[in-house]
């Protein structure tokens, strides 16, 4: 396992140079990239279809609207003290 985050893009590479830290992600999967021929850009949209994305983006709504419910309840019941 390599520390760090590989999409994140304010990290700079160096050619040549060893990455050490919270750049070894991102160094790594850059050169596998690389090597296989790919651009830079990490978009993990480009794999998704439209409709998965509506559908998640629905499903954690809904489960936001629960939650958000779930903590009205416990606080109009007297039972606060079970949200912290």
């Amino acid at each position: 396992m390599f520390s760090g985050d590989p999409t994140d893009t304010s990290i700079k590479l160096r050619p040549l140079e060893p990455a050490s830290g919270q750049a070894l992600a991102r160094d790594l999967v850059l050169k596998t990239r690389r090597r296989k021929g790919l651009g830079d850009q990490i978009a993990v949209s480009k794999y998704l279809d439209d409709e998965f994305v509506v559908s998640a983006q629905a499903e954690t709504l809904s489960i936001i609207a629960d939650l958000c419910f779930l903590q009205l309840a416990l606080s109009a019941s007297g039972h606060a003290d079970l949200l912290s």
